[in-house]
């Protein structure tokens, strides 16, 4: 393995990892772990690429940012100065991010992966939380946190019933899970079970996390695949029907047990 093509998957995986990082915290404040770990992968990729390909419209964006953080630090309308920052590393990143474009085949496979295991950590957490009652914490408790506490953590995820994955709210995890489940959906043409089975186990996860915001955007990706195989006329319209209404039963019964 070249160290260019090493240079570009640790910079995939920091991206794809980065909601899941944003909860630790660095002796920089608003300085996370997982802002930390996209930009040192962002300049070993910048190192290691001789060639690279830069999006330019975004470098206007740049530039306006970078004046205008200027300007409010020169009127003292800007206390911190952390925000502007990240959102001016964020637009450099962007900004080369074509340089991996030809590389979406490991983004995919990145995300499905670690899709897959925060699914499986927020079936755990809600298992463990209403039959036995036990806070299975999806944070690392050794490292700190972006709140105050742990146990402020633990308060808010017992008090609300609300499981978050390895994520810091369950607002996080719902976008992040439903992008694996957009990704899942349109990868293959067709509804079968095999193409199927993850993205409803990944949206029963969505309702579990009590996302409201999380639901109906779940269930805009899923009219979205509905109407582009009735448009693809690679389904029929009973079909989609019966499956709406099994989809609908099994919402309500999950709904009603939360």
């Amino acid at each position: 393995m070249s160290a260019l093509t090493t240079s570009k998957k640790y910079f995939i995986l920091s991206v794809v990892l980065l909601p899941l990082l944003f909860q630790y915290a660095t002796p920089i404040s608003s300085f996370t772990v997982g802002d930390a770990f996209m930009v040192f992968s962002w300049v070993y990729l910048m190192i290691s690429t001789k060639k690279t390909k830069v999006k330019k419209s975004l470098c206007y964006a740049l530039a306006y940012i970078v004046l205008l953080t200027f300007v409010y630090l020169m009127d003292g309308l800007l206390v911190k100065s952390t925000t502007s920052l990240r959102y001016i590393v964020y637009l450099l990143i962007m900004i080369y991010f074509p340089t991996v474009e030809n590389n979406q085949g490991y983004y995919y496979k990145t995300l499905n992966r670690v899709g897959i295991f925060v699914m499986i950590v927020l079936y755990v957490q809600y298992v463990a939380l209403y039959t036995v009652g036990i806070i299975v914490p999806g944070v690392l408790t050794f490292l700190p946190l972006t709140e105050s506490s742990f146990e402020n953590y633990a308060v808010a995820f017992s008090s609300a019933g609300r499981c978050m994955s390895v994520f810091a709210e369950p607002s996080h995890y719902a976008i992040f899970i439903i992008l694996f489940i957009a990704y899942r959906l349109f990868l293959n043409e067709g509804l079968s079970f095999r193409n199927i089975i993850l993205p409803v186990l990944a949206s029963i996860s969505v309702v579990l996390c009590s996302s409201f915001t999380g639901v109906i955007m779940m269930a805009a990706v899923w009219m979205l695949k509905v109407f582009y195989e009735l448009k693809s006329k690679r389904i029929s319209f009973i079909y989609i029907m019966s499956s709406l209404i099994v989809f609908g039963i099994m919402f309500f019964i999950i709904m009603i047990h939360l």
